[in-house]
Parts: structure tokens; C-alpha cells; sequence
């Protein structure tokens, strides 16, 4: 019985990442090549492509920019990460080729911190701190619950955590293109 229910979570989480894979191989198809080669290309390891298609790991924002630079090197129309990233798709947020535009929403929309921690969405008073006041990025429970707060106040049209996330370097993104962008990947096939 423990591995029926081991197998069931693996199945669940498979099902969350096959859309992220199935994203890069087209892009790979787009360019006539394989995984090999893309994974030779950005030093991430077979082992780490079959975490991420089987939902051991979830790849980091680092490893999205890696894979969408090669692509867009290899001649495929990627002028963004974001494109390769299915709605809904966890990835970790911890690196250094991504930056998230809270601290720029919240004073834009005139949102103080206490609102964020004090509004019940989970939010701990020193993340907020540290994500607004030291431009610190969250983990990615903590950018859903952002992007949660941000949907509740009715500011910001957020509608995932995707929103929040920005790659400034060599995509030419800042805080303040996150609604053109996904209004444009909607339209592309």
C-alpha cells in the first residue's frame, strides 16, 4: 500500500512538470535538437532533466534561463524565459538571473508591509521585510502567496506567481513588463 501511494504522488507531480518538458522539446524540435545537446549546452545533467519531468525536483529560475538562452542561441524565437514555463509550474527562486517586482508593485499600488503580513495570507512578517526592504527573493510558497495577496487587494492584475518574476539580464525585462509579456505568450502558438 505504501507504494501505491508513493507512485500516486509521483503520477500527480509528473503530471505538474510534463508540461515544462513538453514546452523545451518543442522548443528543441524548433531547432533540430536534443536533449543531449540542450543539456550539454546549459551543464545541467540527464539526471537533472529526469527529476524535473518525474517531479523529484522542480528546476530553478537559473536553470529556466539557462535552457531558454541556449534555445534562443540555437536560432528558436524565445525573447523571454517565461515562454517555456507553463502556468501554474513551481520552479525555486533562488539564484541570481531572476528578480521579482514586489517591492515595485507594493509602492506603485500604495500596499504597506503591515497589509501584507497582517492581511491572513500567510505571510510572515520577515519575509515581507526582507522581500520589500532588502529586495531579498522568497521562496516559491511565499511568491504564491504574494501573488495571492496581490489578487485579494485587487492590485497589480497578478494571476500567478509567474507575474512576480522577471529575468532583467540578457532578456532586457524590468518589474514593469510582466503584463506585456504574458499578454504576448498568450497569443503565440
Amino acid at each position: 500500500m505504501v507504494g501505491m501511494n508513493l507512485q500516486f504522488t509521483n503520477s500527480l507531480k509528473f503530471k505538474n512538470m510534463t508540461p515544462f518538458i513538453e514546452n523545451v522539446n518543442s522548443w528543441l524540435v524548433t531547432v533540430k535538437k536534443d536533449n543531449l545537446w540542450l543539456l550539454s549546452a546549459t551543464g545541467y545533467t540527464p539526471v537533472a532533466w529526469n527529476n524535473w519531468r518525474n517531479g523529484f525536483k522542480n528546476p530553478s529560475l537559473d536553470a529556466i534561463n539557462a535552457i531558454a538562452l541556449a534555445l534562443k542561441n540555437a536560432g528558436a524565437n524565445i525573447w523571454t524565459p517565461k515562454q517555456i514555463m507553463p502556468e501554474g509550474m513551481k520552479f525555486t527562486t533562488r539564484d541570481s538571473h531572476a528578480r521579482t517586482n514586489i517591492g515595485w508593485l507594493a509602492k506603485l499600488h500604495n500596499i504597506s508591509m503591515p497589509e501584507f503580513y497582517s492581511g491572513n495570507f500567510g505571510l510572515a512578517k520577515n519575509s515581507v521585510v526582507n522581500v520589500i526592504t532588502h529586495d531579498k527573493q522568497p521562496n516559491y510558497s511565499n511568491l504564491e502567496k504574494f501573488a495571492n495577496a496581490f489578487k485579494k487587494m485587487g492590485k497589480g492584475s497578478i494571476q500567478s506567481p509567474i507575474d512576480l518574476v522577471y529575468f532583467p539580464l540578457p532578456w532586457g525585462e524590468s518589474e514593469k513588463t510582466y503584463l506585456e509579456i504574458r499578454n504576448k505568450i498568450k497569443i503565440i502558438p
